[in-house]
């Protein structure tokens, strides 16, 4: 179990049992609060992996031979 969700249980069962007397909105807040930073995260994710696509094999097929290229005429 999530500890948001934990954390969500307490507070409603705090709630019903009228030992906390706050809003709805607040009782609620650590599913809206953990939904709100698991977008934020995703939305970095992506747009990281936006600006540095991974290469596909072909490109990388082409990048290890130019390497050796470049290694094999240092030598010579």
């Amino acid at each position: 179990m999530k500890p948001s969700n934990a954390l969500t249980i307490a507070f409603v069962v705090l709630k019903l049992c009228e030992v906390i007397d706050w809003s709805w909105w607040w009782v609620t807040s650590p599913i809206w609060i953990a939904l709100i930073l698991d977008g934020i995260a995703n939305g970095l994710i992506a747009a990281g992996k936006k600006l540095n696509p991974p290469k596909t094999p072909r490109e990388e097929a082409v990048e290890l031979c130019k390497r050796i290229s470049k290694e094999l005429q240092k030598r010579n």
